[in-house]
């Protein structure tokens, strides 16, 4: 993938710019930070909308992010009207451009070797280090969907083959991803995720990692939504991390749609997955993430009030050490809706969850710190 290239730009305190054509595409300055993590942090809570999310560093010493769309049919103050018809944006965003680009402080990292997504009748193969993957469908007359497959190839031989059995649509999409997750095996990774559509749900993703002795599938699990996992060298140290969204945190504190799910980040190693989230590492990542939740609520200050977003924010500040901090906040801003009933555990936790019959009712606070505990974010 061709390294993003950005302008540096010099905006005031109004955000106040000279409408241009970018050569490659239309920017959007969203917010200006003086600290880089949460200009990155702004950048991640709005990256949905873009084909390209960044933070240039400006003149003026600070920080912009910008967010790059693609479509050239609309001029720039129809885009700009478009785009702050479909959600709730930061206060003067502007359509940026400039005659030299340069180089981001960031970019939303690409960290695949290579990649490719496909569906029914999209068979392909990717071609990357030595090795040949061969995708393909097959229908799964149980059901009557199209589970993914691939084929690892090495000088001509099948020598690893899978199925995503669990994501079978009437699509099969999928998406290959290579990366070095761990580089004590013999070749890069193989991310291999599909996506169930329906409500709610699901990327599921197989990871298969090479050791001496062959090809090792890892079981990734199971993600909500279709974004599944992130793959990004948070420490710098050359191996990349996933990063998943917590879905531990969805219809606990709050239905669905209202729930905040805080970040998890994974390392692989030795053909297994590894919870690695409170390491000091990745410390960056998390500020990041809180960072993003803030931004939102920033906009939407009602979130305050809402348990499924506090959960989230403060499991994210408990892990940075900064539970003191959040606690207080939390107590004076929560409002019970008298829907949702939130439950404390009786006993210990049994493969992550209360055995059944084992939970009684309790307020916000008590079941949060409850979950906390039980869970290593306390």
């Amino acid at each position: 993938m061709a390294i993003l290239r950005v302008m540096l730009i010099c905006l005031a305190a109004s955000m106040s710019v000279t409408l241009a054509r970018a050569e490659d595409g239309r920017w959007f300055a969203l917010a200006e930070s003086t600290d880089p993590d949460e200009a990155i942090g702004i950048a991640l809570a709005h990256r949905w909308w873009f084909e390209t999310i960044a933070v240039a560093a400006n003149k003026t010493g600070g920080y912009v992010t910008l967010g790059r769309l693609e479509d050239e049919t609309k001029n720039d103050a129809d885009a700009l009207t478009e785009l702050l018809g479909s959600g709730n944006w930061p206060a003067g965003i502007e359509v940026v451009s400039a005659a030299s680009l340069g180089e981001p402080i960031w970019s939303l990292p690409d960290a695949t070797v290579a990649r490719h997504e496909f569906r029914h009748g999209d068979d392909g193969r990717i071609v990357s280090d030595g090795i040949s993957i061969q995708m393909s469908s097959q229908l799964d007359v149980t059901d009557d969907t199209f589970k993914p497959m691939l084929a690892v190839v090495e000088q001509g031989n099948a020598v690893h083959q899978t199925t995503l059995a669990d994501s079978g649509t009437d699509g099969a999409f999928a998406r290959i991803r290579i990366a070095w997750l761990d580089r004590t095996a013999t070749r890069p990774q193989i991310v291999f995720s599909g996506y169930t559509m329906g409500a709610h749900c699901c990327t599921v993703t197989r990871i298969l990692t090479r050791d001496e002795d062959g090809w090792i599938e890892v079981d990734g699990g199971w993600h909500d939504g279709d974004e599944g996992y992130r793959i990004e060298d948070v420490d710098g140290n050359g191996e990349f991390e996933l990063i998943a969204r917590d879905d531990r945190f969805l219809n606990r504190f709050a239905p669905y749609a209202t729930s905040w799910t805080p970040i998890r980040v994974f390392k692989l190693a030795g053909g297994a997955l590894f919870d690695v989230s409170r390491e000091p590492a990745y410390e960056p990542t998390r500020r990041r993430e809180l960072h993003a939740f803030e931004h939102h609520a920033d906009h939407e200050p009602g979130l305050w009030r809402e348990t499924g977003f506090l959960a989230g924010w403060v499991a994210l500040k408990s892990v940075l050490g900064e539970r003191q901090e959040a606690w207080p906040r939390m107590i004076e801003t929560y409002t019970e809706d008298g829907f949702w009933n939130h439950v404390a555990c009786e006993t210990d936790f049994v493969e992550g969850a209360c055995p059944g019959g084992e939970s009684r009712s309790a307020p916000f606070p008590e079941a949060l710190e409850d979950y906390l505990r039980r869970t290593g974010l306390w």
